[in-house]
């Protein structure tokens, strides 16, 4: 964690390495380089799991968060690009006060990709996200309607695996 980590040019030989050891690997990612289906089958074969945040149901919102003018595309792209080879892929949601108002469309979105697993993120405030933390970090009771709203769907219209992160019990 910490930083994208498909920048790294020497990523594959890292993933080999570890592969070799024996360690069972999860990346997270932004998802984007997986747009590129070469790139997806050189690492498919070291049966990596993939946790890739999505922000919103749209381009719009998606790339507001993310502030990266095409990653939605990108990264929806690279999803169904890890799908289609059969990778195991969880979707992570990090909450912010742009986007936790989208979390059921999201959600919606996402199932509809075929994801099984989700991962819901209350926002941490660390590094920028404290630096700005009125403009970016929402309030559980802002959070809760949406939150709830979205795990009621889920429940009673698919079979997806939920897991919760940052939320108090």
């Amino acid at each position: 964690t910490g930083g994208e980590p498909t920048l790294r040019r020497d990523l594959l030989d890292i993933v080999d390495f570890a592969h070799k050891l024996g360690y069972a690997m999860m990346l997270q990612t932004n998802g984007r380089l997986f747009a590129f289906e070469k790139f997806c089958k050189k690492i498919f074969r070291y049966n990596i799991k993939f946790s890739i945040n999505i922000s919103g149901p749209t381009a719009k919102i998606h790339d507001a968060v993310t502030r990266s003018p095409g990653s939605f595309r990108q990264t929806i792209k690279g999803i169904k690009n890890l799908h289609k080879l059969g990778s195991n892929i969880l979707v992570k949601m990090l909450l912010t006060k742009s986007n936790y108002k989208y979390l059921l469309k999201t959600t919606q979105f996402v199932a509809k990709l075929g994801i099984e697993n989700i991962w819901f993120v209350f926002l941490t405030p660390y590094g920028s996200a404290r630096d700005n933390f009125d403009a970016v970090v929402p309030r559980y009771g802002d959070v809760r309607f949406s939150l709830e709203q979205t795990m009621r769907w889920l429940e009673k219209n698919t079979k997806v695996k939920v897991s919760l992160e940052g939320f108090p019990p």
